[in-house]
């Protein structure tokens, strides 16, 4: 049985992967401690797990104040630096480390897959970027390395559509300026498989995590008002969002067509490769 140490365990994902993956051992670490410690201290916790993976990381879904901002920064770039230290550190480092990311590095609404290298010049991009030139530093020829280059996480025990789900139950349910806007998902089981897949396959480099379905979050309200029986899905204007999140406001008003390249590549098979699978599966298990 491979053991496993989760940085970040107590989130949607991690706790998902605790849940649903029994034939793994597994170790936790939480990533705000990790600053905490020193590079021996990191290397110690680490040592003796075949597989780490670093899930640590703010949410990036709060108003982006300069104080916020910096938070959300820190808590991946100094985050990773210090574990990619340890490992670089240890005799017998683990021999696959997976690190989450996300697509919020690719260019707005620009179809991509992980051969595309043109990436988004704002601070969300920004931040992704830094975070995986992190893992470069790691000098360990035994490591094998894979970037999950995360999209929206669908789910009803958290994220984005908890929300959703939540508001439209009670006929407040909204989009923004006409919901046009890509929305790259995936299905937090089909998550949990594909990092399965990859442990399983030793799959390394950048993988993109999303469905091979790309829908829009017009598409994905009107199917949630026929589920829920709503009277009514709000069309509100980008300024609303704009006045509670402000800079952060591009994560609801602007999208990513991101494709899942690699995952298809390799044969990986989804359980909900399209917005109406998914939401059947996440109301009827």
């Amino acid at each position: 049985m491979k053991r496993i140490l989760i940085i970040g365990a107590g989130g949607l994902i991690g706790t998902a992967i605790r849940n649903t993956l029994k034939h793994y051992e597994y170790g936790t670490l939480s990533g705000r401690s990790i600053k905490d410690k020193t590079i021996e201290e990191i290397a110690d916790a680490i040592n003796g797990y075949d597989v780490l993976i670093n899930l640590a990381g703010r949410s990036v879904f709060t108003r982006w104040t300069r104080k916020n901002k910096k938070l959300i920064y820190n808590s991946r770039i100094l985050t990773t630096r210090k574990i990619v230290g340890a490992i670089n550190h240890m005799e017998n480092p683990p021999m696959h480390v997976i690190n989450a990311s996300a697509i919020g590095i690719y260019k707005i609404e620009k179809y991509c897959d992980e051969s595309i290298k043109e990436y988004s010049d704002n601070f969300l991009s920004k931040v992704v970027r830094d975070w995986e030139n992190e893992l470069s530093g790691i000098k360990k020829e035994s490591v094998n390395l894979s970037i999950l280059r995360i999209g929206i996480v669908l789910s009803t025990e958290g994220g984005a559509y908890h929300v959703l789900r939540s508001l439209t139950r009670y006929n407040v349910g909204a989009y923004f300026n006409g919901g046009r806007q890509s929305l790259s998902f995936i299905y937090i089981y089909d998550l949990v498989r594909a990092i399965d897949f990859i442990i399983m396959k030793q799959i390394t480099g950048i993988i993109n995590i999303v469905s091979p379905e790309v829908t829009s979050y017009k598409i994905l309200m009107e199917h949630l008002k026929k589920q829920f029986h709503a009277l009514i899905i709000w069309n509100l204007p980008g300024i609303v969002v704009k006045l509670i999140f402000g800079e952060g406001s591009i994560l609801f008003l602007e999208g990513q067509n991101v494709k899942p390249g690699v995952l298809l590549d390799n044969n990986f098979v989804f359980e909900a490769p399209d917005i109406l699978s998914c939401i059947t599966k996440l109301e009827n298990n």
